[in-house]
């Protein structure tokens, strides 16, 4: 299978499971837009590091597709918040970041791995999306990298 057929396929199965309508889902929608730096859309775009969704939104889908077992729901009607908190997740990032609160400011924090201390991101990002992004990551990690992040 091309890589091209894999992708189309992903993209019916989301577009059924979050019922959006066949050729509906556009992952390039504003609903799916993070504005970054260039050098850390490359390290997100190669799973130096990902989004991980409050707890509340885990618990809830999970009500959803596990306890409720529902195959189907419409998400964007449950999404309805115009920001969501999210937490950076990072498997390979060894180096410390600097975090400037604000582009006036001179003042920074310099964060070290695993970046517990990051503190949330605010996005208008739709949690389906974030948690989609994350388990694909999440399944090409082995799993000694993931727990290496929690030490």
């Amino acid at each position: 299978m091309s890589f091209l057929t894999g992708f189309v396929l992903k993209l019916t199965k989301l577009e059924y499971v979050w019922e959006e309508g066949y050729l509906q889902l556009n992952v390039d929608s504003k609903r799916n837009l993070l504005h970054l730096r260039a050098d850390w859309h490359r390290l997100f775009d190669t799973s130096e590091w990902m989004l991980v969704p409050e707890r509340e939104i885990v618990q809830e889908l999970r009500e959803i597709y596990v306890k409720k077992m529902c195959i189907t729901k419409d998400l964007a009607k449950l999404f309805v918040k115009k920001s969501y908190r999210y937490y950076v997740l990072s498997p390979t990032l060894k180096e410390p970041i600097c975090r400037w609160p604000d582009v006036d400011e001179d003042n920074h924090k310099t964060l070290f791995p695993p970046f517990a201390n990051l503190g949330y991101l605010e996005s208008h990002i739709h949690p389906q999306f974030v948690i989609f992004n994350t388990g694909q990551k999440l399944q090409d990690i082995k799993w000694r990298d993931f727990s290496a992040m929690h030490q």
